[in-house]
């Protein structure tokens, strides 16, 4: 069932692609769903190979214990990448913990000894820890044989397109994933917008570059920036990749009507005040 509370729907960032959303006061709410939580120590690509990547984040300490994040109900992973299923977060987690995940998150789920996990593909809802959530078509992160990682859209309930959020990490939204957004209602986009690509070659790893073209086409009248690029990273793979566009580009392409919200880390952000 759904969350019954008409009541605050909330986010608050923790850096990087880590987020909690919210239903209920902000002091004291109903459900609290962490979206690739990496909360603790450091985040490292292909360990095995000396330094190819480590990043560190900006504003959350590497040693802070998991226990100062409060209260964990469940946990939304939206790709099997260790910026997003991040092992040495999980590991301190409580794996009894509901884990709503990708297929390519259940091996390393199962390896990390969680419990209660539901693996949904794109196209499929369910309710998970009484929210409704659909996954939509992410991105592919492999190969071209791989099935793509999720996005997805969050629904707390109460039936208005202003409590529904929809969240792909890399910015990657095709046309069919647009039409099914729009066609649910969606009020809140929560979405990286500058590109980071690799030099010289313009490969994309997040797709800033579609970020005003799936407001327009989806119609919300929130934008969340999710500031993904603001993690330190050292290595190979850090000097490798370049970054461009600007929140401030971001807002200037927008039209009239869409609120941008550029969240600070660790401070909630009131996305909708009730289910009016």
């Amino acid at each position: 069932m759904y969350v019954q509370v008409p009541l605050q729907r909330v986010y608050t960032s923790l850096d990087g692609n880590s987020f909690v959303l919210a239903a209920g006061p902000v002091a004291d709410p109903a459900v609290r769903l962490f979206v690739d939580p990496w909360l603790v120590g450091e985040l490292k690509f292909l360990p095995a190979v000396p330094n190819f990547y480590t990043a560190f984040k900006e504003r959350i300490d590497k040693d802070t214990s998991v226990a100062s994040y409060g209260r964990i109900d469940g946990i939304v992973l939206t790709q099997a990448l260790p910026d997003h299923l991040h092992a040495p977060t999980l590991e301190r987690l409580d794996k009894a913990t509901p884990v709503l995940a990708p297929g390519s998150a259940a091996g390393p789920l199962a390896d990390l000894g969680f419990t209660d996990v539901t693996i949904v593909r794109p196209g499929e809802a369910v309710t998970f820890c009484g929210v409704v959530i659909e996954a939509t078509t992410g991105s592919l992160v492999g190969p071209p044989w791989q099935d793509p990682e999720n996005g997805y859209v969050f629904d707390f309930g109460g039936g208005s397109p202003a409590v529904r959020v929809y969240y792909e990490p890399h910015g990657n939204h095709s046309d069919d994933v647009l039409r099914r957004v729009a066609e649910i209602g969606v009020g809140v986009l929560v979405t990286p917008v500058r590109t980071v690509s690799f030099k010289g070659i313009g490969y994309k790893l997040v797709n800033g570059d579609d970020a005003l073209p799936a407001v327009a086409a989806v119609g919300v009248s929130k934008v969340v920036v999710l500031e993904n690029t603001k993690t330190k990273g050292v290595g190979i793979l850090n000097a490798a990749i370049g970054i461009k566009g600007t929140i401030d580009g971001f807002k200037a392409g927008l039209g009239e009507g869409v609120q941008v919200i550029v969240p600070t880390v660790g401070e909630p952000e009131v996305l909708c005040a009730g289910d009016a």
